[in-house]
């Protein structure tokens, strides 16, 4: 039987690309991604996801089960499955994250699981830049107002980074000793820190770590263009020229590539001052309606994990 795979499920936004293509990605920093590529095997277990369910009744954890052991078939390496996707879309209000934890729980009874978290505005922010690229068109206050039961589509969440229930959740189900939580923040103030406990918990050969530390790979980071964000936000209606999608309720007209050309063009004329200037508003807007929305669940999240979220910026 292959070793209980480690299992990163996110959250999306966490460094999970830097992650799932440097350290995830090759069996000489001691990891190997089960299915060839760290995001494969995960998908398998989201509704909605390529290679996932055809519906959400339609979960097969024997065959699951089989595919795995023949895929990590003689690897002595750490298995490693990381796919941000199985803590539930982060537009869709989290409403598979406990479905997908059972399902993993089913296939996988001994896994370790890694949670990372960010600090709530700044991911809000990258989620919110996310949410336009991907052609969205709604105003900030509209993308983070309590949506209740006005539609049953599910939609972005504040609840959602209310990070101690996600942290319960995978305790109670897989155990505390099975569960290591560590802050996004520290990949770029105390990367080795981070690293270093992710290594000690998985099991995975310290050797590794030396190796991806001195390699090209622990530097690529994900960065977007300041000046394209700022343009995409003060001109998001141009996203009704893109193509439908679920981001813009299916209501663009289809022409993708003229609204991409009309915001480069946009981008390339904006100065820098001015993107910049639309980093500190759009951080002020947030910081506004987010409010105190964090600071009791961030204080269980500290409880529950020994972290000082308060010294890294959080509402604690």
């Amino acid at each position: 039987m292959p070793k209980p795979p480690l299992i990163h499920i996110g959250y999306a936004k966490t460094g999970t690309t830097w992650l799932q293509s440097g350290l995830f990605g090759s069996s000489s920093f001691g990891f190997h991604p089960v299915g060839g590529a760290a995001k494969t095997f995960g998908a398998r277990f989201v509704y909605g996801e390529p290679g996932g369910p055809r519906t959400p009744l339609d979960f097969e954890p024997d065959a699951l089960r089989q595919a795995y052991e023949t895929l990590m078939a003689g690897q002595s390496a750490c298995p490693v499955i990381s796919n941000e996707a199985l803590l539930s879309h982060p537009f869709s209000a989290g409403i598979q994250v406990r479905d997908i934890c059972f399902r993993l729980k089913e296939v996988f009874p001994d896994a370790r699981i890694v949670i990372t978290l960010r600090e709530q505005r700044s991911m809000i922010v990258s989620l919110y830049e996310h949410y336009l690229r991907k052609g969205g068109a709604s105003s900030l206050e509209n993308f983070m107002a309590d949506k209740g039961h006005q539609s049953l589509f599910p939609l972005f969440d504040k609840s959602y980074l209310e990070y101690d229930k996600c942290i319960r959740l995978y305790r109670e189900t897989f155990g505390e000793g099975s569960v290591l939580v560590l802050p996004f923040e520290w990949i770029a103030s105390d990367t080795r820190n981070f690293l270093s406990r992710l290594y000690e918990f998985s099991g995975a050969s310290p050797e590794g770590l030396e190796r991806f530390l001195t390699g090209k790979e622990h530097k690529a980071q994900n960065v977007s263009s300041p000046a394209y964000a700022a343009a995409q936000y003060r001109f998001r209606v141009l996203n009704l020229l893109g193509n439908p999608s679920s981001y813009n309720g299916f209501n663009a007209i289809g022409y993708k590539r003229l609204a991409r050309a009309l915001f480069r063009s946009i981008a390339a004329l904006t100065p820098a001052r001015s993107a910049a200037s639309y980093r500190k508003d759009i951080f002020a807007k947030v910081d506004v309606l987010v409010g105190d929305t964090y600071l009791e669940s961030n204080r269980r999240t500290q409880g529950l994990t020994g972290l000082d979220l308060a010294a890294l910026g959080y509402s604690a």
